[in-house]
């Protein structure tokens, strides 16, 4: 799911940077880690 960043106005386009994508991949990553404990308990 590609967001379109408010920094800048390219259209719809937004770049991800590799800051931006790891801090993506963390927030995605903690929001599965959720959801596998919520399922478990």
């Amino acid at each position: 799911m590609k967001r379109p960043s408010n920094k800048g106005g390219k259209g719809g386009v937004a770049q991800i940077t590799p800051f931006d994508g790891a801090v993506m991949g963390a927030k995605d990553c903690v929001a599965l880690m959720h959801h596998l404990a919520a399922r478990l308990l």
